[in-house]
């Protein structure tokens, strides 16, 4: 995770999937671009309490990314879709 966390420094939005976070997805405005966003996705059963501690002072913030847990390969399917849709709205409603 440490070479992940130095990799992520200087990337803007930075999130770990947590199935029982209150921020959704969806509700996150701050997407522009893809390459401005690093996300954490976990093994089955989620990540430990100390993993996530971790990943929070690293400046990674929790969301929910569906309300169901979700196999690991799904869940990064579904969170890319996500995190693609809402760079294009953002992309379309900047003018890019």
């Amino acid at each position: 995770m440490d070479k992940w966390f130095n990799l992520t420094e200087e990337t803007p939005l930075k999130l770990i999937a947590e199935q029982h976070a209150s921020a959704n997805l969806n509700r996150i405005q701050q997407l522009q671009t893809v390459e401005q966003v690093a996300l954490m996705i976990g093994p089955e059963g989620g990540f430990e309490e100390n993993e996530i501690e971790k990943a929070q002072r690293f400046g990674f913030n929790k969301v929910n990314i569906f309300p169901y847990r979700l196999r690991t390969e799904l869940a990064v399917v579904t969170a890319l879709a996500g995190i693609r849709t809402l760079t294009l709205k953002n992309e379309a409603y900047n003018g890019n």
